[in-house]
């Protein structure tokens, strides 16, 4: 088993205590900050709800998701052609989507639109087109960017797979369109009802769109580096360098030339509805690659590189022999980076996740740390009643122990606590609330509160924590502060 692995105190806190918030009747955006859609707080809320609440609880949501999408993949490749490899492909790849993380519903709509989007190009007067429409909405709500980035790729193969003339060609693109402009209608509604909509556009829209993707740069893997690094590592390790070279190097380069020679092969040929199939998949697969621009990492790629991989395997039976060699070079090395990526990801997962945290936990966290986060959540518990909030660096700390933040801004992202504006609202709600309680995070060996690069560090925040609390408990990876000095005269709420 390895949905219950590589457990961290950072993600899986932000989308559990998202969801208990929610469970508790709070609203995201309002009453909480937040960069993400909404429509993932609320599935894991569901979750949460149906299967306890307990860290686990996410993890079978997200085993759950992952047997879904490789049943959306197997279908999409029986739909297009691809039977005899259908079933062997999904499962390779099954195993690579289930370290996706906690948040990857989004994932799941769009293979959903994509396997909509192919039977719409197949009768484009049917009424896929509100299905398509309605994976693509889903998608915008799970996660904002890749629903754009689904947008953008899916509406000109909708317009270019109509043959129809006249006021009919529109007719496909408008009931997509018509879809997800009802769907985000009815979710600016559901929010400006609780007054959330404007906190809404200042999280989700301004801020994860102008401010985020600079606010922690990763760039891409130097290739020369990553060449040099090859071989001084375990094998595990050099072969997920590996993959990052053909995932963030190779991979984009061969999608596109595919894609240019299969949009060739088009006007060649004329229109070919299975031909058009494998182009917008190729294209889907290459838009959706976009969302590394916020932070590549492997698991990052494992959605386009999903795409890809049923456009590989259509191809590699073309009459053409230069996409046919393509394709296969491509297929072999998608499926070769899927095997060694989950491999590595369970190797590493065993090594350094050996203890399964207790209480409302159930997933395994590094040697010492299950321990620490089981003993911390029961010794605030144990000092704090239980109507009483806290201030924590880690969001999981607030969902093991039951409490709730001190703060609205419970996720702790550099960008927003750095400023001045954020940290004094946020000494402001301490003071307030009559914090008692800090725990600090000390993992890693990092002294800061709510930050890893020094950069970012909260000063004015990290200078109001040393003057009024003290170490109480110290738990190695973990401290619990008190309350040194009395609160201002403020009313409590």
């Amino acid at each position: 088993m390895i949905f219950d692995r590589g457990f961290s105190s950072y993600d899986d806190g932000v989308a559990a205590e998202g969801a208990r918030l929610i469970l508790h009747g709070k609203v995201p955006y309002r009453d909480f900050w937040t960069i993400y859609a909404p429509a993932s707080f609320y599935a894991n809320a569901l979750g949460l709800a149906v299967l306890g609440e307990r860290l686990i609880s996410i993890r079978i949501l997200g085993l759950l998701q992952a047997g879904v999408q490789a049943l959306l993949l197997c279908a999409i490749l029986r739909r297009i052609g691809c039977r005899s490899g259908a079933i062997a492909v999904s499962g390779v790849v099954f195993l690579a989507l289930i370290p996706l993380g906690t948040m990857a519903f989004w994932f799941t709509t769009t293979l959903l639109a994509a396997y909509a989007l192919m039977r719409l190009i197949e009768r484009p007067q049917s009424g896929w087109g509100y299905a398509c429409g309605f994976s693509i909405g889903l998608t915008l709500l799970f996660r904002q960017d890749i629903g754009v980035y689904l947008s953008v790729a899916a509406l000109p193969l909708v317009y270019a797979a109509t043959r129809d003339r006249g006021a009919r060609r529109l007719t496909p693109l408008l009931r997509v369109v018509g879809v997800i402009v009802v769907m985000a209608a009815a979710a600016a509604a559901y929010f400006a009802a609780r007054g959330a909509l404007p906190a809404m556009l200042d999280q989700a829209v301004r801020f994860a769109s102008l401010e985020y993707p600079g606010s922690r740069p990763l760039p891409y893997p130097a290739p020369w580096h990553e060449v040099l690094v090859i071989g001084q590592y375990s094998a595990p390790i050099s072969i997920a360098f590996l993959f990052q070279l053909y995932g963030f190097y190779l991979m984009p380069a061969v999608l596109l030339v595919l894609g240019i020679l299969s949009i060739r092969r088009l006007r060649q040929d004329g229109y070919d509805r299975g031909q058009m199939q494998v182009a917008a998949l190729l294209w889907l697969a290459l838009v959706v690659f976009l969302m590394v621009r916020v932070r590549p990492s492997g698991a990052r790629i494992v959605a386009s590189a999903t795409l890809s991989v049923i456009a590989y395997a259509v191809l590699a039976a073309d009459k053409n022999k230069v996409v046919r060699v393509g394709a296969i070079a491509g297929l072999c090395a998608s499926l070769a980076a899927f095997i060694p990526f989950g491999a590595y990801t369970i190797w590493a997962q065993q090594a350094y996740a050996p203890s399964v945290i207790g209480e409302k936990g159930g997933v395994y966290a590094a040697a010492g740390h299950a321990e620490c986060l089981t003993v911390v959540s029961a010794k605030i518990r144990e000092l704090t009643s239980p109507s009483e909030r806290i201030l924590a660096g880690a969001p999981v700390i607030y969902f093991l122990s039951d409490r709730d933040p001190a703060t609205r801004y419970y996720e702790p992202h550099p960008r927003m606590t750095n400023t001045p504006k954020t940290q004094r609202a946020i000494i402001q709600d301490i003071e307030r609330n009559h914090t008692r309680y800090f725990v600090r995070s000390g993992e890693w060996g990092r002294e800061n509160y709510f930050t890893i690069e020094p950069q970012w560090q909260p000063r004015a925040l990290i200078d109001y924590i040393a003057r009024n609390y003290a170490v109480k408990y110290d738990y190695t990876f973990l401290k619990i502060y008190e309350r040194k000095t009395p609160f201002p005269g403020l009313p409590r709420t």
